[in-house]
């Protein structure tokens, strides 16, 4: 009952962040975004994710062009992460992507799984991530790298990578992937907070040639 009943809903904003919501609570959550094109979800600040890591995969979108989702600040785990981008993968005709993860244990292990996400959804024209935070190193950015590379239609970029352990040999591996897609209209990234040189590898990013 109640929301859904709007059998012409289009768009669904809504905003749990802090409500110690539970398992059945994200199902609900889930069944009313079903026919909708843009969703924005702030689920931030809750601990749900980890007891049922598969539970995201049934989220069924298929017109879905427009995605905000904000874990922030929730514990989430490799495997997690992996169903998480499981079911993004499934959104074959989002265009636009944002998804927050700051402070959320995000490590090397779990970026490998945006490969999969960004293989299936070719008609992304704009990504937002904040991996602020976390803890990334030098092969969760060459991961990364490998699989942003696949994005070769996207137009605008906004990527936070502040407070990891990235250096200059993982700036260079994001370098390598932007450098690659044409289209590019936009770009902007933080690196606050990481150790770069700007006399090393990731040089690269702001003057190399290199082809």
């Amino acid at each position: 009952m109640g929301i859904r009943q709007c059998q012409n809903l289009q768009t669904l904003i809504i905003d749990a962040s802090y409500c110690g919501l539970y398992v059945s609570s994200f199902r609900y959550l889930m069944s009313l975004a079903e026919q909708c094109q843009v969703l924005k979800f702030n689920l931030s600040h809750n601990a749900f994710f980890n007891e049922e890591p598969e539970l995201i995969d049934k989220l069924i979108c298929e017109d879905l062009q427009k995605l905000e989702l904000d874990l922030s600040d929730i514990y989430i785990d490799a495997e997690c992460f992996k169903s998480i981008c499981n079911a993004f993968a499934k959104y074959s005709n989002l265009k636009s992507f944002d998804l927050q993860l700051k402070n959320s244990n995000i490590d090397d292990s779990c970026l490998q799984h945006f490969n999969v996400f960004f293989s299936y959804c070719t008609k992304l024209d704009f990504i937002a991530l904040d991996l602020s935070q976390n803890r990334i190193g030098e092969k969760g950015a060459q991961d990364f790298g490998l699989a942003l590379a696949k994005c070769i239609n996207v137009t605008k970029i906004k990527i936070q990578f502040d407070f990891n352990e990235i250096t200059d040999l993982g700036v260079k591996s994001i370098g390598l992937a932007i450098k690659d897609i044409s289209n590019l209209k936009y770009l902007e990234l933080n690196f606050e907070n990481i150790r770069l040189t700007l006399n090393g590898e990731c040089n690269f990013l702001f003057f190399s040639k290199e082809k």
